[in-house]
Parts: C-alpha cells; structure tokens; sequence
C-alpha cells in the first residue's frame, strides 16, 4: 500500500485558474511528504473524470510536480502501456458482488481501450 496525494482542497481541477490548480495539487504533496518523511509519488485528480474534471495541463502538472503516475475514475482495468498519468480504475462501487465480477472482468476485456486520452 502507498499513500498518493490528491489535493488540498478537493477542487475540481478545470474549474480553478492553472496556477490555483498547480498550487493546490503541489501543497498537498509537501503536505503529506512532511508527515511522511519520503516522497509521495501517486496522485489521483479530483472526481477524476478525463476531460471533464482534470484536462492536459493538468496532467502536464502532475509530471512537473515529480509525481511518477496518477489515477483517474475511468472505469477499466489498467494495462501495461497505459498512461502512468490517467490510469483508469475499477472501483468495488456496485450494489451486488456479481455485477461487481461482471464489470471487473468486461473492464480486463476490454483494457486499453476504456479511457478517451486526454492531449493537449
């Protein structure tokens, strides 16, 4: 288990100025690195959702701020060359154990094919 930052304030990172968005990602990850004592070197965006909640420079952000991968909300099952930056997810959020099973394996089918990039 590793501990990654994910903000200071939780903002949804495209509603906030660039520099408001760098500054909060950055300040949560001195803040967790001093209680630590050693680098932090995970994130993940805000709700999280690609193009919509977080954007390129945002992920140009993330790598600035020597962060060494980050995770989105996409929903799929991350995949050997996938982006260290958007790595998409499946999260235990459903109501039952089989649709959950269901979903884990359509989303390892379908793995490298269920997050839209963001570019910039």
């Amino acid at each position: 288990m590793e501990i990654g930052a994910h903000t200071a304030t939780h903002p949804i990172l495209t509603r906030i100025e660039p520099a408001t968005a760098r500054e909060d990602m950055a300040q949560s990850k001195d803040v967790l690195e001093g209680i630590l004592g050693e680098p932090v070197r995970l994130f993940a965006y805000p709700n999280g959702r690609p193009c919509r909640d977080y954007d390129a420079r945002h992920v140009t952000m993330a790598r600035e701020l020597g962060f060494a991968a980050a995770v989105s909300t996409a929903w799929g099952a991350a995949y050997p060359d996938c982006d260290l930056f958007q790595v998409p997810r499946v999260a235990p959020w459903d109501a039952t154990a089989t649709r959950y099973s269901t979903r884990l394996v359509k989303s390892y089918a379908q793995r490298g094919h269920t997050v839209a990039p963001v570019e910039g």
